[in-house]
């Protein structure tokens, strides 16, 4: 795959929605701004290039499975870390989860209709 067809005006769409949704919903912690970017960047290739080689997704439904996928995958990565045996630990981790799974639906969403 050539970079002129992997970057698009599309992936730029997906990783501003992924900001919005980021910075709306993570306002109680402290967030740095260019790691966020670069990791919504990395999803954003990642979701891409799946979608387009592996997974087609056409639609809604299709979208939130692939997108529940990637969450499960970074549940089985994180928990072990990030859960330390106390109940707020685990509740801050399903907030975590649950953004996890919004931010890769719209990067996923936006690839699929925005076409430029």
């Amino acid at each position: 795959m050539k970079t002129s067809q992997f970057l698009s005006g599309s992936m730029v769409v997906a990783v501003v929605a992924a900001e919005v949704i980021s910075w709306g919903w993570q306002w109680y912690l402290t967030r740095t701004f260019y790691t966020g970017v670069l990791a919504n960047c990395a999803l954003a290739c990642v979701l891409k290039y799946t979608k387009e080689t592996l997974w087609w997704a056409r639609g809604l439904k299709d979208s939130a499975l692939l997108s529940l996928y990637v969450t499960t995958l970074y549940v089985g990565l994180q928990a072990p870390h990030e859960v330390s045996g106390g109940v707020l630990s685990t509740v801050f981790f399903l907030i975590s989860v649950s953004q996890k799974f919004l931010v890769s639906l719209v990067i996923v969403v936006v690839l699929d209709k925005v076409r430029f």
